[in-house]
């Protein structure tokens, strides 16, 4: 996972590969979801959703809230 700051990217698997990014200047929302058990050990996941269909998915990363607004301030 990566947030530079010209765009987010997700990149998974080991053997075969699935890579998702978008522009900063494309994102339309930032959701964070987080059950309890996230919330006491700091872990979540984030949907970036942009322009149309296109969304990045965060799984399981530390410190969400975090994230979500260091990919706020940048877009």
């Amino acid at each position: 996972f990566a947030v530079s700051n010209k765009r987010v990217i997700s990149k998974k698997g080991i053997v075969s590969r699935n890579v998702s990014e978008m522009n900063l200047d494309s994102i339309e929302s930032v959701n964070l979801d987080q059950n309890v058990l996230g919330r006491l050990l700091n872990f979540g996941t984030i949907k970036v959703y942009g322009r149309g269909t296109s969304s990045v998915i965060f799984v399981g990363i530390d410190e969400p809230v975090k994230v979500r607004k260091l990919i706020q301030n940048k877009s």
